[in-house]
C-alpha cells in the first residue's frame, strides 16, 4: 500500500510467490491461476525461501549479479563471430552503456532483464556447442532457453529463429554439413 509497486505488475509475481509458499500452488490459495507464468515466481519463491525476510534485497543484489552477464556474454558472441575486435568489443559497450540498455536504476523486480540475459546466454551457448561440436554447451543451451521461456513463454518461437541463427553460422564456419554439427543444430 502508497509504495513504489502500487499500479505496478510486480505483485502479480510475489503474490503467487507467496502463495505457493502457504498453500503449495501458484495462485490463490488451493486454485492454481494462469496469470503468468511460474519461471519468475518460482525464482522469488527460492529467493523467498533462502533469505526469508531480506528476500527482497537478496534478490535485487542478485538480478544485478545476473544482468551483469549481458556484458561479457554479449563480448564474447562478438569475439565468436567476428574475432576480438577490439574496436567493436568497446563500441557495443559503450552504446550499451550509454544508452541505458542493460543499466538498471530502479529497485523493482526486473522479469524482462533477467529473461533477456538468459537468452542471451542460450544464444551465446548455441554457439559455442557448434564449434566446439560440445553436447555439454548444447545442454547449458537448453536449459538457458527453457528458464527464459518460463519467464517469457513467447519464446517457443525463438526455436526457429535459433535453428537459422545455428546453421548460418555453421554455414559461415564450413561446418554445417557435419554430422555432430547437423545434430546440435536440430
Amino acid at each position: 500500500k502508497n509504495n513504489v509497486w502500487k499500479g505496478m505488475d510486480v505483485t502479480s509475481y510475489v503474490n503467487p510467490a507467496r502463495n505457493f509458499l502457504q498453500y503449495g500452488v501458484f495462485g490463490i490459495e488451493q486454485i492454481p491461476d494462469c496469470q503468468r507464468t511460474i519461471g519468475y515466481p518460482f525464482f522469488l519463491v527460492v529467493m523467498m525461501k533462502i533469505f526469508s525476510t531480506n528476500w527482497l534485497l537478496y534478490t535485487f543484489i542478485l538480478q544485478a549479479l545476473i544482468f551483469a552477464l549481458i556484458y561479457p556474454t554479449i563480448t564474447n558472441i562478438i569475439k565468436i563471430v567476428i574475432g576480438n575486435n577490439k574496436f567493436v568489443i568497446n563500441g557495443t559497450f559503450l552504446f550499451l552503456v550509454f544508452s541505458g540498455t542493460y543499466l538498471v536504476y530502479t529497485t523493482v523486480i526486473l522479469t524482462d532483464t533477467l529473461m533477456t540475459v538468459l537468452l542471451t546466454l542460450e544464444i551465446y551457448f548455441g554457439l559455442k556447442a557448434v564449434i566446439n561440436k560440445s553436447y555439454i554447451y548444447l545442454i547449458i543451451n537448453i536449459i538457458a532457453i527453457g528458464l527464459a521461456g518460463q519467464i517469457r513463454p513467447i519464446l517457443f518461437l525463438f526455436g526457429f529463429i535459433n535453428l537459422f541463427i545455428l546453421y548460418s553460422f555453421a554455414k559461415i564456419r564450413k561446418i554445417e554439413n557435419e554430422k555432430r554439427v547437423k545434430w546440435i543444430i536440430i
